[in-house]
């Protein structure tokens, strides 16, 4: 016990001599979900996530279809074995997981209830240190947990995320592993978002897109994440953000600038393998409301798609805003999506809702969110 008080005594002493610091931050929701049809629920992985589950689904699909045939072929001339079917058997099992674990994470796992309860929690450790130059060093973790689940359906674990590693002096920020992504981190992407859940953000243009949704990098909050390099800088009214991961074969950039009340954005992805994708972000301030206007192109190397948003947010008592959304979608094949919400100040928590279409599917939330 002596030893253990002395420890403790050095590791604060020393915390303190290096301006060493953790602090924890987090947020929770909760509330009802509905969807009209049971549609499939958003994506919860990664890009890199979803690639590596995409491919071992693939490679599952390939050898029980050939274990099947084997038993087929053989069957016919009398030859089959036990073994060869039990072969086939497990083969089949592994398949079916495997499609599984990707539905699970890539967006196309449906709920099989039209009103499910939905909870979600999130906390976030921080870590960070001053050395001698006068750099920070830093670090993030997040525990992350919630369903979404109702009749037939399954409920989800809590998970930790890896960790997001780095060093910050002056305007000047250099972060790897689990990192934020350019594209993800482009000034106004997300805004326009409705309801308590984002009702499947079909705000964000770059969804529903030719390369489907989510698939740029982003931080993975219970998650491997693209274990890439990201570079920042900010000077005055300008940033700029640059990163790039070996495991997504992604390399990303966005530039932003700030003027008076509005913000304009520009960023661009390439994955080395043909896939493109331009966004381009503008929004302010407009008299008491708030506006913006959001356009994406993606090309996945065998098919094009453009869409463009419209967002709006206004106050209309106190306390009380209604955020309402359009985005027109050229592809060929996914209709506009839009979404009408709205927030309530609780004093210290609020109360959302919302009701969206995506792809001609009806999503509607309630609930109350809190941070701490």
């Amino acid at each position: 016990m002596k030893k253990l008080l002395l420890a403790s005594t050095a590791l604060v002493a020393t915390a303190g001599i290096a301006a060493a610091e953790i602090t924890f931050s987090g947020s929770a929701r909760f509330g009802v979900i509905y969807t009209d049809g049971s549609a499939a629920v958003a994506a919860t992985g990664s890009s890199a996530e979803i690639t590596a589950a995409t491919t071992a689904a693939t490679t599952a699909k390939t050898t029980a279809t050939a274990s099947a045939k084997v038993v087929t072929d053989n069957t016919a001339d009398g030859s089959v074995t036990a073994a060869q079917i039990a072969q086939a058997a497990t083969d089949a099992t592994a398949q079916a997981n495997a499609d599984a674990a990707l539905d699970a994470i890539n967006g196309t796992a449906a709920t099989s209830s039209d009103t499910v309860v939905h909870n979600r929690f999130t906390l976030n450790i921080d870590g960070k240190t001053t050395i001698d130059s006068g750099a920070e060093l830093f670090a993030r973790v997040r525990v992350r947990g919630g369903s979404s689940a109702g009749e037939g359906g399954t409920t989800s674990a809590s998970g930790v995320s890896a960790p997001r590693v780095g060093m910050s002096t002056g305007g000047l920020t250099l972060a790897v592993g689990n990192i934020n992504g350019a594209l993800e981190s482009t000034p106004g992407l997300y805004s326009g978002a409705v309801g308590l859940t984002g009702l499947g953000w079909g705000n964000l243009p770059v969804n529903g897109s030719a390369a489907g949704s989510w698939f740029w990098d982003s931080f993975s909050s219970a998650g491997g994440g693209a274990n890439g390099v990201e570079v920042i800088y900010s000077a005055g009214d300008m940033g700029v953000h640059v990163s790039h991961s070996e495991v997504s074969d992604q390399t990303s950039a966005h530039i932003s600038y700030a003027f008076g009340d509005w913000t304009a954005a520009l960023a661009v992805l390439d994955d080395g393998d043909g896939e493109e994708a331009t966004l381009v972000t503008l929004g302010g301030s407009l008299g008491s409301a708030n506006v913006g206007l959001k356009y994406a192109d993606v090309d996945d190397g065998a098919d094009s798609s453009d869409a463009t948003t419209v967002w709006a947010s206004f106050d209309v008592a106190s306390g009380t805003t209604v955020t309402g959304y359009f985005t027109s979608i050229d592809n060929g094949a996914t209709d506009d999506s839009f979404g009408l919400g709205f927030t309530h100040s609780l004093g210290g928590a609020t109360l959302a809702g919302g009701v969206a279409s995506i792809d001609d599917t009806t999503r509607a939330d309630l609930g109350v969110r809190f941070g701490f």
